[in-house]
This record gives structure tokens, C-alpha cells and sequence, in this order.
């Protein structure tokens, strides 16, 4: 059972009192911790896969249009963009993990798309042209060579996703 918390008005800098329960409850109860890594793992690993999937895809020409969303998308507070979200998510029944999953996902999306861009993109074309003259099929060139140079850079965008899903 998670305890009310005492009401806060917006002036106001600091609450006028403190009520650790919530706090404390969140310790003694573990599901809403659980739920919110698990929903930051799957936001974050989705984003992830997601924007690599475009990178493969999609040429370059066309990352311009979704830089342009993605700045958008971080100029205005996360939490209002969820919170819009999640209301049209009910509107339309969907009020389930997945609508909080899918609002999560935009700013997760978009933070993940920049962080990855750069590093994704200057991969050397060469080194597709190498692997296919040796006869290496795209699945096994991407696992053997595509995926591990950019390796650090797609840890990173992970962890960044994870971290903006989380807060």
C-alpha cells in the first residue's frame, strides 16, 4: 500500500511538512521500483533497436526531418509530453503497461536518435564493400563488423535512454 503524500501547493519552494512514508514505502514495496526498471529497460532497449533500425534502413538525407522532431520533442518538458500522452492513451482505452511504455518511449526515442547519429553514420563504407567481396552475408558483416565498432557508442545511447526513461 503506498501512503499519501501531503499536499504540496506550487509556490512554495519546500513542502511545509515531510512524510517519509511514500519514500519508505517504496523500499518496503518493490514493484513500483521493479516496474519502473523494467519499463526503462524495454523503453530504452526499444529506442535503441528502434534508431538502428532507421540507420540501416533509411539513407541519411532523411535524418534531418527526424533531428528537427527530436530537438522538439527535448525542448519541451518530458513530463508534459508524457502526461499529454498517457491522457490521449486513455482517451482512447488504452490505459495498460504498453500506453506508459509508449509514452516514455518519444523522449527516449529522441535522446538515443542524437546520441547515436553521429557515431552510426561515419561508419566507413569500405568496410561493407571488404566483407561482401569475401563473401559474407549482411547478418554476419553487421554481427562482426557493424555492430562492434560502434559498440561503445550504442552502451552509451542505451544507458542515456535508460537514464531519461527512468527520470
Amino acid at each position: 500500500i503506498i501512503a499519501a503524500s501531503p499536499r504540496w501547493p506550487f509556490p512554495l519552494l519546500l513542502p511545509q511538512e515531510f512524510d517519509g512514508a511514500a519514500l519508505l514505502s517504496l523500499f518496503t514495496d518493490g514493484r513500483a521500483l521493479a516496474n519502473s526498471l523494467i519499463l526503462a529497460l524495454v523503453s530504452a532497449a526499444a529506442a535503441v533497436l528502434t534508431t538502428i533500425g532507421w540507420f540501416e534502413q533509411v539513407p541519411p538525407r532523411w535524418d534531418r526531418p527526424l533531428i528537427v522532431a527530436a530537438v522538439a520533442a527535448l525542448l519541451l518538458p518530458p513530463v508534459a509530453i508524457a502526461s499529454g500522452q498517457y491522457i490521449l492513451f486513455l482517451h482512447l482505452g488504452l490505459d495498460s503497461w504498453f500506453s506508459v511504455l509508449l509514452a516514455q518511449f518519444t523522449p527516449v526515442l529522441a535522446y538515443v536518435f542524437i546520441t547515436l547519429r553521429g557515431p552510426y553514420r561515419d561508419f566507413d563504407p569500405r568496410y561493407r564493400s571488404v566483407a561482401h567481396g569475401l563473401n559474407a552475408g549482411s547478418l554476419r558483416f553487421w554481427l562482426r563488423i557493424k555492430a562492434p565498432l560502434p559498440a561503445a557508442a550504442l552502451a552509451s545511447a542505451a544507458a542515456i535512454g535508460f537514464a531519461v526513461s527512468m527520470a
